[in-house]
Order: C-alpha cells, then sequence, then structure tokens
C-alpha cells in the first residue's frame, strides 16, 4: 500500500467494525462540517452508513482524502492544485482557539462573585451595541 502525504489530505481510517475514524486536526474538520463530537483523544468518529456523505461534501468543498482500509488498498482522492485542505486547517485552527478562549472566559464568568459578574456583563453588553 502507499499513502500519499497525509499533511495534504484528510485521513479517513477504517477498521473491521462499523465506523471510520479521524483523527487529529481532521476530526475538528468533521465537525466543523458535520458537528461530530470530538473525543478527549482528539478523535471522531462516524458509522458505515454515513461514508458516502462524508464523501459527498469532502469532494463539493475540494478537500482531498484517504481512505485507509485495514484490508484493503486506500481509495485515494487528490484534488492537486485544487485542494483546500491546508486553508481549511488554517481557518479551523482558528476558530478553535476563538472556541477554547471563549470558553475559558465563560468559565471565569461563571466563578465570579454576584457583584463582579454584573460589571463583566456591562461591561460586555456595552462593547456589543
Amino acid at each position: 500500500m502507499i499513502f500519499l502525504n497525509a499533511k495534504t489530505f484528510l485521513m479517513i481510517y477504517k477498521n473491521s467494525g462499523k465506523f471510520y475514524n479521524v483523527f487529529g486536526i481532521d476530526a475538528y474538520v468533521l465537525n466543523y462540517f458535520f458537528d461530530y463530537k470530538i473525543l478527549n483523544n482528539n478523535k471522531a468518529g462516524f458509522p458505515d452508513n454515513a461514508i458516502d456523505r462524508v464523501i459527498e461534501k469532502l469532494q463539493k468543498e475540494k478537500i482531498s482524502y484517504q481512505i485507509i482500509y485495514k484490508d484493503k488498498d486506500p481509495i485515494i482522492k487528490d484534488f492537486k492544485k485544487l485542494n483546500k485542505y491546508s486553508k481549511l486547517i488554517d481557518d479551523i485552527k482558528n476558530e478553535v482557539e476563538l472556541k477554547q478562549r471563549f470558553d475559558l472566559l465563560t468559565e471565569k464568568i461563571k466563578k465570579l462573585d454576584e457583584k463582579k459578574f454584573l460589571e463583566v456583563i456591562e461591561c460586555i453588553e456595552k462593547c456589543i451595541e
């Protein structure tokens, strides 16, 4: 089996079960497109019956991908110069960073006493008007 450069491909893995899995930043891609849950180990998965929908979306968005099977040759779709995987990754990394910052602020705000909480809320409201 020959695997192309994974840094330019979304990598989908199919083992012997009924699920496909993606790892690392690719889990965030599937979360971005399909709202699939990302587990603590930066893994996302989807059932066999969703693979056509996933492939259709990746092709529509011009995202190069590889589907790696345990017991057969991989399926490889390379959009070459049209591949938007790297750009998408940059966008997702920025979005994830903003969400993490927002979540951290939310946790800090939840821990404030009532007086400080109201001050912060007033300040936020003024900033977004």
